[in-house]
């Protein structure tokens, strides 16, 4: 009687189908690990660009506010003098 490969791919030793599992799991939390590092980093490459962006706001309102308080004590001597 001949056998089939079906038959063969089946009939695995216990040792070999619990190394067979452990692979699997190994693998798949591998692919999750390094998944979850590089979205991760994404998501903090995102957060540091906004970050970046109101501080540089941040700082060009108060530069803003800065040179219109000056030109409203320039007016006030001015208007001191006068």
């Amino acid at each position: 009687m001949e056998k089939e490969t079906s038959d063969e791919m089946i009939h695995l030793k216990v040792r070999t189908f619990i190394a067979l599992i452990i692979s699997v799991i190994t693998v798949t939390n591998s692919f999750t690990i390094i998944y979850q590092k590089i979205d991760r980093n994404e998501e903090l490459q995102v957060y540091n660009k906004e970050r970046a962006d109101r501080i540089a706001d941040r700082k060009l309102e108060e530069a803003k506010s800065y040179y219109h308080l000056k030109e409203l004590e320039k007016e006030l001597e001015i208007c001191k003098n006068e």
